[in-house]
């Protein structure tokens, strides 16, 4: 069985901006999945769960689950998903249901930016271990992917139910079997040590504050954030990727709590 080195509860925290994309029936998805890559791994490899990484703009996001081996990582992006998939093309997904037809952003797309900013942070510690990403469909009774439309990311990130984990293992196992080894504890230490200077920094403290204990102070704090695009913290000044439809978004979720300098930035913003 494999090593669970690090299981870690956000409560929900989600790396959005919208307090509305809490993680509900996604959360029991992933918990499916933590238990079947626990019975099916072996102890060679280790796994950790909800693992926060920094992106390229400034802000961070959420790996599902990263399992690790001495000779490569894989994120793994866990969706629960009902009904009928297709690949439409590199960022949309077709997801037809209940007769209904809508079209949701590629989670292929969303792996693959995840190893990408995990890779960036790794390369900043002189880890340059190969990562590979899957999309892993939970519920195979539920749900079907036509791997026929599966022609983008097709072998930077393929799609396959949780069922099938083992079986894709073996083939990078395969492909990676005389490369490089590492110290897989080390690896995991440099990912959680990521992790946890993301929880402790100001911009992670606003968004909890702001999305779970909807604290108006918080709220304009994180509006001004993304309307700047940087923030200071510890006397650090931090930039941020320029966000001002999110940054009206909590001003304007401050303001209707009372908050008066939320207001006055709001109509400062709307005269300019």
């Amino acid at each position: 069985m494999a090593i669970l080195y690090k299981d870690i509860d956000n409560n929900g925290l989600y790396d959005g901006f919208n307090e509305n994309d809490y993680k509900t029936k996604g959360e029991k998805g992933e918990e499916l999945v933590k238990k079947e890559i626990m019975q099916c791994l072996p102890d060679s490899y280790y796994l950790l769960n909800g693992i926060y990484t920094r992106t390229d703009d400034g802000d961070f996001t959420e790996i599902d689950h990263i399992i690790a081996h001495p000779k490569f990582l894989i994120c793994v992006e866990t969706k629960n998903y009902s009904g009928e998939l297709e690949a439409i093309n590199e960022e949309t997904w077709g997801k037809r249901y209940k007769d209904k037809y809508v079209k949701i952003d590629s989670p292929q797309q969303q792996a693959v930016h995840h190893a990408f900013s995990l890779q960036n942070y790794l390369e900043t510690v002189n880890l340059n271990i190969p990562i590979y990403t899957v999309v892993l469909l939970v519920n195979h009774k539920r749900c079907s992917f036509d791997n026929d439309s599966e022609k983008h990311y097709k072998s930077e990130c393929p799609v396959v139910f949780k069922k099938d984990i083992v079986h894709l293992l073996e083939i990078i196992e395969e492909q990676t079997k005389h490369g490089e080894s590492f110290d897989i504890k080390l690896l995991s230490d440099h990912i959680v040590d990521e992790h946890e200077g993301i929880k402790n920094s100001l911009l992670f403290g606003c968004k909890k504050a702001a999305m779970q204990e909807h604290d108006c102070e918080a709220q304009y704090q994180l509006g001004l954030m993304y309307l700047k695009g940087h923030y200071e913290d510890n006397g650090r000044l931090v930039q941020i990727k320029q966000n001002e439809r999110a940054g009206i978004y909590w001003l304007n979720k401050a303001s209707k709590q009372g908050h008066k300098l939320a207001k006055q930035s709001i109509r400062q913003y709307y005269k300019n």
